[in-house]
């Protein structure tokens, strides 16, 4: 990868981060604000690896579908835990 891809891949990571921490605190209004900021920046990074022609090596391309899941399945968690 190159540094721009490292940099992609790496806040991506980040965000999923805030958003597992975000999703471990009890329900409330900052959390919801946190959950909701860090998926949404999340979301946005792996976004590239879902374009056509993007310009991203493979390797950055699999790193960030692999955040995808890992975000889907965060998500998927939580809502589990909520009904």
């Amino acid at each position: 990868m190159n540094q721009l891809e490292t940099t992609i891949v790496e806040s991506a990571r980040q965000q999923l981060s805030l958003l597992q921490h975000a999703l471990a605190r009890p329900i409330s209004d900052d959390r919801n604000d946190e959950m909701s900021s860090a998926f949404w920046m999340a979301s946005g990074y792996v976004m590239l690896a879902n374009l056509a022609d993007s310009g991203l090596s493979e390797v950055a391309r699999d790193a960030l579908l692999s955040i995808e899941k890992e975000i889907s399945t965060a998500m998927s968690q939580s809502a589990k835990e909520v009904v």
